[in-house]
């Protein structure tokens, strides 16, 4: 083979890389289409986080939900078990229970803080601490430090998520 040939090969495979490239971009990457993702700022514009502590039998339960309802519990069936995590979406007429008790002003109200005289958690009961995310702001509730109003919407709702949790019923 001589020099002119070799150079004609190597020319001839880097054009035909360069297409390709061209090729791939322009006919067959669109043709997929942009995959369904959900942009950062959709996903923190609203969810709940909330976990159990304290005087737990085995490994204290949680769960988190998604602005889209979609969810995931973290649960131990039994004493001694292998903890489960479960996820799926929740029910419609909770998720709107939900959307209608979740309100910054009911979140900034029962998010602050208080000076507890004494808390379940102390005497080896449970407290429950929820992380809301509304709007791009976090806000704590805790059971054990922050002002609850028990009988307002909100706590309503979240009373109805945790049942729906553990009986799926609502």
């Amino acid at each position: 083979m001589s020099g002119q040939e070799i150079i004609s090969i190597v020319v001839t495979l880097i054009v035909g890389f360069i297409f390709g490239i061209y090729i791939y971009l322009s006919g067959f990457l669109p043709a997929l289409g942009a995959p369904d993702v959900q942009t950062q700022e959709v996903v923190n514009s609203f969810s709940i986080v909330s976990e159990v502590y304290g005087g737990c039998r085995s490994d204290c339960p949680s769960f988190q939900i998604s602005a889209d309802g979609s969810y995931r519990y973290l649960f131990t069936p039994g004493f001694g078990q292998e903890q489960v995590i479960r996820d799926g979406t929740i029910p419609r007429s909770l998720r709107r229970d939900l959307e209608k008790a979740v309100t910054e002003d009911t979140l900034q109200a029962q998010s602050f803080e208080i000076e507890p005289s004494i808390c379940n958690s102390y005497t080896d009961g449970i407290d429950v601490l929820y992380r809301v995310t509304y709007n791009g702001e976090e806000y704590e509730i805790d059971t054990c430090g922050t002002d609850i109003d028990t009988s307002s919407r909100l706590w309503d709702a979240l009373v109805k998520t945790w049942n729906y949790f553990e009986t799926g019923e609502i």
